[in-house]
């Protein structure tokens, strides 16, 4: 936030309260409205128009970038999980020409915005398209025991050469890469190479900017930001500190644990434990 003008600043605020506020507005309400009626199994409202549809997509795409520019902002948190449900939403009145991965942002804002369950539930309600990446909604769902199989599985397939050379191809394997060390990472605690994926995964957000489907980028923009918050709140890093007062009997121990807690998916800490391990 310190690298925003004030004026920028205050144009993010004012978008965000008048989209995330106490209140819903018109357009917000109508589609809530849509989508519940839907969601029980009768006829949405007859006025419901794809134009509206697009506008609040719209609203939801800027609404997640202002929560992501806000991120040392108490509105953070506010801004994201509105996005969330705007897409969840949107999410049962998407169009089937209009194939827009509304189910992955709205797990992903909910992730970001510090809704775990909510991110489980919407991809649990919602079916997902045949073509969607298993390994992003597993990373989705913090499942990282299934992330690092499904890799595996890709990996064990024979590797033919990208087609023509393509650049979209090439940007993908480097993904898939990248968060092969991450899960791997995950797993075994070896710090060596996380910080090199890491910035893998920034650098193919930036260069999704640059691809014409923007929900590319998007996606891009929050899984390198989701994966950095899960390094932040794995076992592994917040064990760290009381390791290092440990001696090598104990930090062995720790290592065993987190390593168990990778297999029984329960790597990731809650505030709760967070605070009881940093009193410890």
């Amino acid at each position: 936030m310190k690298y925003l003008a004030k004026d920028s600043l205050d144009l993010i605020q004012r978008f965000g309260e008048r989209v995330a506020g106490p209140s819903l507005s018109r357009g917000i309400a109508r589609l809530y409205s849509h989508h519940t009626r839907l969601r029980a199994g009768t006829a949405g409202l007859s006025s419901w128009t794809n134009d509206e549809f697009l506008a609040r997509l719209g609203e939801a795409e800027k609404l997640l970038v202002a929560g992501m520019a806000l991120a040392d902002s108490s509105e953070h948190r506010r801004y994201l999980r509105r996005a969330g449900e705007i897409f969840e939403w949107l999410a049962t009145t998407t169009p089937p020409e209009m194939p827009v991965p509304v189910v992955l942002l709205a797990a992903a804002a909910y992730q970001l915005a510090g809704y775990p369950a909510r991110a489980l539930g919407v991809l649990t309600k919602h079916p997902l398209p045949d073509a969607t990446s298993q390994v992003l909604v597993a990373l989705l769902r913090a499942d990282f025991v299934q992330a690092q199989n499904l890799l595996l599985n890709v990996w064990r397939l024979p590797q033919q050469e990208e087609e023509n050379g393509r650049i979209d191809m090439a940007v993908l394997n480097q993904l898939l890469r990248a968060f092969g060390v991450f899960t791997a990472w995950m797993r075994w605690g070896d710090e060596q190479r996380i910080e090199t994926a890491l910035d893998t995964v920034d650098k193919v957000a930036r260069a999704s900017h640059y691809d014409i489907d923007r929900f590319s980028w998007l996606l891009s923009v929050l899984f390198a930001a989701i994966a950095r918050k899960y390094r932040d709140e794995v076992l592994w890093t917040v064990l760290s500190p009381l390791k290092n007062s440990m001696s090598i009997e104990g930090q062995e121990a720790l290592d065993r644990y987190a390593r168990v807690a990778f297999l029984e998916r329960k790597l990731l800490v809650w505030p709760s434990q967070r605070e009881g391990i940093t009193g410890i």
